[in-house]
């Protein structure tokens, strides 16, 4: 019988009446001791969820004594999904760009039985190693323990190669400590054909590369290189923003307050053509001329921004043109002038 309820359709299903067999003894003489129903997620029916009512029963032997149910074959004895609408939330999870969400809302079920449903049947297989790997980390969930999960790409072909449930140090090293794990003395390892590794500046990555990536080349992602020298910029200015506190109103302090990301902008970019009423300046000026002010404020600042600028010109310079400059030897010389 079909009925339709609360934007769902019910299918409530009787199993037909059989010769029972116990499973204990395999008796034939069994009597039914009484009616019981189960309610599944079944597949959905014209663009709605549905439920499938089984009504089955419970049956005892008269020879072992023993009790046993009729077998339903819709569903397993412990799940309370359907075999086809497991399958169905399956198929519905392949694309690329599929929510755990948005198919749960589509059957009428909870967002975690559809991740467990996905986790029970679905084993990702690790992709190969790559020449050029990328790791980095992703915020996973706020109420986990390890908050932030582990990923893996080929920087090549922009394919992920594993995702890891933990950025934890110890977490990591059991991880790569197992590739190659089975190899014998003779054979290729793995890990040894990675050439090089990106990352960011956190100290278990580096440690990771250090320990388990020998033969490759460590590479920090130029955009925290960036923000590491324009973080130590911005200290500077906030020390030389203090001692100007004691007149909150001065144009130095305000100008330090109100205009430092002029200092963060890489020289080349600061606009020198549009003039705008500027209210700390009391004129209409250019953005150019407001940076020039606020250099002209410390030699701390204006040493720490030249050269925060060479090193941001030293970063700009293409492929083409790397053959005109001794870039080891510039960058060498840019850090003498960080550590001055």
């Amino acid at each position: 019988n079909i009925t339709r309820k609360d934007e769902k359709y019910v299918f409530s299903i009787v199993m037909k009446r059989q010769t029972y067999e116990c499973p204990e003894c395999h008796s034939s003489h069994v009597n039914i001791k009484a009616n019981k129903s189960k309610k599944l997620v079944g597949a959905q029916f014209n663009n709605c969820p549905s439920i499938y009512m089984i009504h089955f029963k419970r049956l005892c032997c008269r020879d072992c004594g023993s009790s046993f149910y009729d077998h339903v074959p819709l569903a397993d004895e412990t799940t309370k999904i359907a075999r086809v609408t497991q399958l169905h939330i399956l198929e519905d999870l392949k694309p690329f760009n599929s929510v755990f969400a948005s198919v749960a809302r589509k059957y009428d079920i909870s967002t975690t039985k559809v991740i467990s449903l996905f986790d029970e049947n679905v084993q990702v297989k690790r992709h190969p190693l790559p020449r050029i790997l990328l790791i980095d980390e992703f915020y996973f969930q706020r109420h986990s323990q390890q908050k932030y999960a582990f990923v893996m790409m080929n920087f090549e072909n922009k394919v992920i190669v594993d995702i890891i449930k933990s950025r934890w140090q110890n977490v990591l090293s059991d991880y790569f400590y197992s590739i190659d794990a089975e190899k014998g003395k003779g054979e290729k390892r793995e890990k040894e054909k990675v050439e090089f590794v990106c990352s960011d500046l956190y100290e278990p990555y580096r440690s990771i590369i250090a320990t388990y990536f020998k033969n490759a080349t460590y590479l920090v992602d130029h955009f925290h290189v960036v923000k590491l020298v324009n973080d130590q910029l911005n200290n500077t200015r906030k020390r030389e923003m203090r001692k100007h506190s004691y007149a909150r109103q001065s144009k130095e302090y305000r100008l330090l307050k109100f205009r430092y990301k002029l200092l963060m902008q890489y020289g080349p970019t600061v606009d020198i053509e549009t003039y705008r009423f500027d209210s700390i300046l009391g004129c209409h000026c250019v953005n150019k001329t407001v940076l020039d002010e606020i250099l002209s404020i410390s030699d701390d600042i204006k040493a720490f921004y030249d050269v925060k600028e060479a090193f941001m010109a030293l970063d700009a310079i293409d492929e083409k043109s790397a053959a005109e400059h001794d870039l080891e030897k510039e960058l060498d010389e840019i850090i003498k002038r960080f550590h001055q």
